[in-house]
């Protein structure tokens, strides 16, 4: 499919005037990455914020997602699902690297996880291993076809691999978001879009350099809107098989705007372009008894391979069991990596538990594997 866009682009090029290319040609430690490596932290799993609920599932949500917070970010045509007005307050999600205790030997070190400089030395001395912090807000409303949210996020992590290349990998976001959905046919088709305003500061790069002066020093920074439109379509049979489908950052996410309120320091440059990307997704929802319900997801990120990483890293699958919508044990595969969780949820709170391996190189398949932990309570009425 990407040879073939390649060429119907060539084609529409030779007979209109040229446009302009939202694109950088990035070389670091000696591979060629795509233009938004710098201003996404993870350019496959684009959803711009990943929940426990579906990070516990191998990331797996395009078709599956049946709450409102991922609905939002993985496919906002899910918004459909919702039943009934309420307002989650902050919903905050905490995330860490399992291998902070292994480089942190010391109880004072962990402070030192904080700070990039004062990290780099630890990691010397611990090569292979990551570390990474994560930390997440987003207060938001919804109803049934309507959510809207700000997600505001955190998240910094660094890694030396064997032949002393830096992986530095932050990320702060600023993002409102509003998502609208209609249902069609008795609701067997929905449509949904969200609409961002996306201000971001990331300081995504690799670098024989092992000074590491922090993750806030001369970043990519830069504001823009983005929206995202998605189908599903589900079928009435007593499994509910689902088939989603969702258009990312359509049109291209401009981030060259100048931040609102900026973050970075020292010089700053341009956080580039957010392309357009198209994932997909299926689900199937069982029936083991009257108030066992199991729910096996599975995406395909990047049908036309933006993003030049590996085949496998673009599969997520995932399983949940669902025992009277208040208990939920979860797993799966994502970036080639195996995933679990834990959820219990309530009329007027959830909490979920879930741990999954991101992968540190922007495009290869199982080289520096960063297992994480994310927890996420949300507290609603």
């Amino acid at each position: 499919m990407k040879n073939w866009l390649v060429q119907f682009q060539g084609w529409i090029a030779m007979r209109t005037r040229p446009r302009k290319l939202h694109f950088l040609s990035l070389l670091l430690s000696g591979f060629s990455l795509p233009a938004f490596a710098q201003s996404l932290i993870d350019p496959i799993n684009s959803e711009w914020h990943s929940t426990a609920r579906a990070l516990g599932m191998g990331n797996a949500a395009i078709a599956g997602a049946d709450d409102p917070s991922t609905a939002m970010f993985y496919n906002p045509a899910a918004l459909a699902g919702n039943r009934k007005f309420q307002f989650e307050f902050l919903s905050p999600q905490f995330e860490f690297s399992t291998s902070n205790f292994k480089v942190a030997k010391q109880m004072g070190d962990h402070g030192r996880l904080l700070s990039l400089d004062k990290t780099v030395p630890l990691l010397d001395g611990r090569r292979g291993k990551p570390v990474y912090l994560g930390f997440s807000i987003y207060p938001n409303a919804s109803a049934k076809n309507f959510a809207v949210g700000i997600l505001v996020s955190a998240q910094g992590g660094a890694a030396i691999d064997k032949d002393g290349k830096l992986f530095i990998r932050s990320q702060y976001l600023v993002v409102p978001s509003l998502g609208m959905t209609m249902g069609l046919l008795s609701g067997i088709f929905k449509l949904g879009v969200a609409g961002r305003a996306v201000q971001v500061t990331t300081n995504n790069k690799s670098t024989s350099d092992l000074t590491g002066n922090g993750y806030l020093i001369e970043p990519a920074e830069g504001f823009g809107i983005a929206l995202d439109a998605g189908l599903l379509l589900t079928l009435p049979v007593a499994t509910l098989p689902a088939f989603g489908f969702v258009a990312r950052n359509i049109g291209d996410t401009n981030l060259g705007k100048k931040a609102i309120e900026p973050v970075g320091k020292g010089e700053t440059t341009d956080a580039g372009a957010a392309p357009m990307m198209y994932d997909a997704g299926f689900s199937i929802q069982p029936k083991l008894g009257q108030t066992t319900v199991l729910k096996f997801s599975s995406d395909y990120r990047d049908l036309t391979h933006e993003s030049q990483a590996d085949t496998m890293r673009k599969i997520n699958l995932g399983i949940e069991f669902a025992f009277n919508r208040r208990l939920y044990f979860r797993g799966g595969f994502g970036q080639g990596y195996w995933t679990a969780g834990f959820g219990l949820g309530g009329k007027g709170a959830s909490l979920d538990l879930a741990t999954y391996g991101e992968e540190i190189h922007p495009t290869r398949y199982h080289y520096i594997e960063d297992r994480r932990v994310a927890i996420r309570y949300g507290g609603r009425f």
